[in-house]
């Protein structure tokens, strides 16, 4: 056990500084334009956080030929922009789904139809449903 653990430990990548991260990236053939804005930018998101936006631009270990930071670090801004404005209609999609989906179910099935075991699939799944909804309910 010990044997093992100490194995895993010696995977264990060390930290780097964000001058380090940097010239990772470049040793890899990122172009970097701005290296303060760079570093500006490691500081803020974590370099794994941001490397997932890196890994369509990459070849085995190194980058595509003009793939630079600040393309990378657009894309990044992008999807941040793109979350946001999701987030604000999310929950009234939800809202909207749950609603028709429980409007169906009520008409097909009946207010109780979730106790018949006759509507479902599989019934060992009902039995732990009504058993589940049972504990949670105060009678």
């Amino acid at each position: 056990m010990v044997k093992k653990m100490n194995d895993e430990i010696k995977r264990i990548k060390t930290p780097t500084t964000f001058e380090e991260q940097l010239d990772i990236l470049q040793a890899r053939g990122m172009q970097v334009e701005d290296r303060q804005k760079a570093l500006e930018v490691l500081s803020r998101i974590n370099y794994y956080r941001l490397s997932a936006y890196m890994l369509t631009f990459k070849l085995e270990d190194n980058f595509e030929d003009g793939v630079t930071f600040n393309r990378i670090y657009d894309l990044y801004e992008f999807d941040k922009r793109l979350r946001n404005m999701i987030v604000g209609v999310l929950e009234t999609i939800e809202v909207t789904f749950r609603n028709h989906i429980s409007y169906l179910i009520a008409h097909k099935y009946g207010a109780i139809g979730h106790l018949d075991v006759e509507n479902f699939r599989n019934a060992a799944y009902h039995e732990d449903m009504i058993r589940q909804i049972e504990s949670e309910c105060i009678y």
